[in-house]
């Protein structure tokens, strides 16, 4: 494959790992939906999406040195230590992994430098992490693929947690 052909498979991957990111945290935005996953959702889900979204943040980190490291604002941790739905606690650290992926991917040079220097396997292996992450929260959201259909919201949260989303 010359270095053309690279940039281009590169470049496809990219919009592709975008797009399941922009997806899941689109979900995740709508707190109906948030409430509806962390319902459904096992804790061994949601903790694999929690690693994924990880695993995306760190990939990006990892690919533009000169990007500042992303540190989670303390008294947004301290809020979910508090919680007593672990799985909700999993749902929005990953939540805030994905956020600070997706800010970081929309500066023109991280697509450039990522894009450029990366191999297709790199970004093959990035790709499937942003989708694993987007699946994970799209198969505990019946609601987002009834896009018309609107429900209420499943209440098997306690309400405290509920109000700290």
């Amino acid at each position: 494959m010359n270095g053309q052909e690279q940039l281009g498979a590169n470049q496809h991957l990219y919009a592709s790992a975008c797009f399941a990111g922009k997806e899941a945290i689109g979900i995740l935005k709508v707190k109906n939906q948030r409430i509806e996953v962390a319902a459904s959702a096992s804790m061994t889900g949601m903790a694999a999406f929690m690693n994924s979204s990880h695993t995306i943040l760190h990939m990006v980190e990892e690919a533009t040195p000169v990007l500042t490291r992303t540190q989670s604002d303390q008294s947004t941790l301290d809020e979910r230590q508090g919680n007593c739905c672990p799985i909700l606690s999993l749902l929005l650290q990953g939540w805030e992994y994905l956020k600070c992926t997706n800010s970081q991917m929309a500066d023109q040079k991280y697509h450039n430098n990522l894009c450029g220097s990366s191999t297709v396997v790199h970004l093959k292996l990035f790709r499937d992490c942003c989708q694993e992450a987007a699946i994970a929260v799209t198969k505990h959201c019946p609601s987002h693929a009834d896009k018309g259909h609107t429900k209420g919201p499943p209440f098997d949260l306690c309400t405290c947690c509920i109000w700290k989303m």
